[in-house]
């Protein structure tokens, strides 16, 4: 089963009672972390977790101290550096590395980020009808589009509620697609 990351990005404005987010939902990531002994363990982790171009930290123990982890590892002199000085500061002689999983040093991270800005820009973009105040969310996606043959409800989306939260009102919008009736590949009655 894949795990699912969440990224998000948030524009709040305390004084004016504006919260706007964005988010992206994705499987894909590179985070991994394992207890090494070498350098050699320590680059073959580094170079299947995408490394040089996303950055690696080492540190020493399970709940190591500031002083204890080395970040932004983005060159094989840099790591070297850092597994032998992590090694020799290890008393079990053994340190951890992992993806670096700050945006910066990241390009997988990044790009989710890029898309949960996307997001948020169109939810600021997105005005509620009533009284015009940005970020007209999105709060509830009903699926049950009927099957064209059958008219047995599916999986495919109804319509989506939206909320404003300035003046709390709510508008349900029809299928996004236009779609009135499902495909029948979609119907779990005419195709199980």
């Amino acid at each position: 089963m894949a795990l699912l990351f969440r990224n998000k990005v948030i524009i709040y404005n305390k004084e004016l009672g504006l919260e706007i987010i964005g988010e992206s939902f994705t499987t894909e990531t590179n985070y991994n972390r394992k207890q090494i002994q070498n350098y050699e363990e320590a680059y073959e982790f580094a170079t299947k977790a995408g490394f040089p171009e996303h950055g690696m930290v080492i540190s020493i123990g399970e709940t190591p101290h500031d002083e204890d982890i080395f970040k932004g590892i983005q060159t094989e002199t840099h790591l070297k550096e850092a597994v032998k000085l992590a090694i020799s500061k290890s008393p079990a002689k053994n340190v951890y590395i992992e993806t670096d999983m700050r945006a910066m040093y990241n390009p997988t991270r990044m790009e989710n980020i890029k898309r949960a800005t996307e997001d948020l820009i169109q939810n600021i973009k997105r005005c509620c009808p009533k009284c015009d105040w940005p970020g007209f969310k999105l709060i509830e996606k009903k699926r049950g589009l009927p099957c064209s043959w059958c008219g047995s409800p599916t999986n495919q989306i109804l319509h989506l509620t939206y909320k404003c939260l300035k003046c709390s009102h709510v508008e349900e919008i029809p299928n996004p697609d236009g779609e009135q009736k499902a495909d029948p590949r979609h119907c779990p009655s005419c195709n199980p």
